[in-house]
């Protein structure tokens, strides 16, 4: 079902986070591709699209604006698609990648640094919730994934970044 409100297409756009969507834009032209974030301050969206740089498939990231969207829908990628190859595919994303480390944190750590964040966030005034392994604060503007370091966190708005990067790596864990 496509949708034309602009309330519909932002609750669906941030309902589909790290998950495909197409927005028609007011000029006729479609942005396809996975949602990377979305900040409703903004209110923009930035998303992860498939192009063709001299001959070779990459992945770019492109801005879209609340006030430019005609329409938006659900879009499923094809199997061999993935957020995260898309993330590690886009030159300007994996420059910002951390780098591995020797040790990942195990189930349990994880759990405890999920609810770490999830208190801390609360503490400082912002609204946070669980979605699965990640932490999503201030209504979607952000999202924290495993292991919820500073470089975990996804957001389009900088100073929201830098807020909530300031507060992760601070963070003390029980």
């Amino acid at each position: 079902e496509e949708l034309s409100h602009r309330d519909a297409c932002w609750s669906l756009l941030k309902s589909r986070l790290e998950k495909g969507a197409s927005v028609k834009l007011l000029d006729g032209s479609v942005r396809a591709g996975f949602v990377y974030a979305v900040d409703p301050q903004v209110p923009c969206a930035l998303i992860l699209v498939k192009r063709v740089d001299d001959g070779l498939e990459t992945w770019g990231i492109t801005a879209v604006f609340a006030d430019g969207i005609a329409s938006c829908e659900a879009w499923d990628h094809p199997t061999d698609e993935s957020f995260p190859n898309a993330v590690s595919s886009c030159p300007i994303l994996a420059q910002s990648q951390p780098a591995a480390t020797a040790a990942e944190p195990d189930a349990e750590e994880l759990r405890r640094r999920r609810e770490a964040v999830l208190a801390v966030l609360r503490q400082n005034g912002l609204a946070a919730e669980a979605d699965g392994a990640d932490v999503v604060a201030l209504g979607g503007a952000a999202r924290i994934g495993p292991p919820y370091r500073p470089a975990d966190c996804r957001t389009a708005n900088p100073q929201v970044h830098r807020r909530l990067a300031a507060l992760l790596d601070g963070l003390q864990v029980p």
